[in-house]
């Protein structure tokens, strides 16, 4: 399954991605003049989970671990 374009999530919309559904994605707010929150739950470690970023011109991938962690200094 693949789409291109854009979907406007409206408040209580549900949208998800995965390598088997089509991942390539960008987040942004629809807004200039107000806050807009999202929440992503991912199904794994995301701090360790090798990914790709995706430059739009080119279409070359480029891998990355986000390191993101919980562990409280």
């Amino acid at each position: 399954m693949c789409s291109v374009g854009k979907e406007r999530l409206e408040p209580g919309h549900i949208d998800r991605v995965s390598p088997s559904i089509g991942d390539i994605h960008r987040v942004a707010n629809a807004y200039d003049d107000r806050v807009s929150i999202s929440i992503h739950v991912y199904g794994g470690n995301i701090g360790k989970i090798s990914r790709h970023g995706y430059d739009e011109q080119t279409g070359a991938q480029k891998p990355f671990i986000s390191g993101y962690t919980n562990v409280q200094a």
